[in-house]
């Protein structure tokens, strides 16, 4: 199974939407705050939030827009 990461940040509405979008669908995955995590995420070359790192273990890769996130969310469960 895929490692996932969500990159939100504090100042960022349409992580606060994805993140209610995500718990009324009751899916779970672990979130990280970019301002308390800059070097976390520059090294996985986040540029922008919302974006859901995916580690498959041999290769990272970054989703973007939330339509995307939540379906790669579902599928990895």
């Amino acid at each position: 199974m895929n490692k996932l990461k969500l990159i939100t940040a504090g100042f960022c509405a349409p992580c606060k939407v994805l993140k209610a979008e995500l718990e009324a669908q009751n899916l779970e995955v672990e979130t990280v705050i970019a301002e308390d995590n800059q070097e976390l995420v520059k090294s996985y070359g986040v540029r922008s939030v919302p974006t859901l790192v995916v580690d498959n273990g041999a290769e990272i890769e970054l989703v973007s827009g939330s339509d995307q996130i939540i379906n790669v969310i579902k599928n990895n469960k």
